[in-house]
């Protein structure tokens, strides 16, 4: 009942919480997204860097 009568006196902060939460999310969701490119970024180039080696061009 107590909450209830809080979100009564400030609608708003409700919606500010919502939309918080939103924001969090998608900044997780942008980290996790930029981890997994340089991730594969990084397993390309080693990719690369083995092919390199098995032809005797890297010393």
């Amino acid at each position: 009942m107590k909450a209830n009568q809080n979100q009564n006196k400030n609608p708003g902060r409700s919606r500010a919480c919502e939309n918080e939460g939103f924001l969090l999310s998608a900044d997780l969701e942008i980290q996790l997204l930029l981890h997994l490119h340089i991730y594969i970024i990084d397993q390309r180039m080693i990719a690369q860097l083995s092919q390199i080696a098995e032809q005797g061009l890297l010393d």
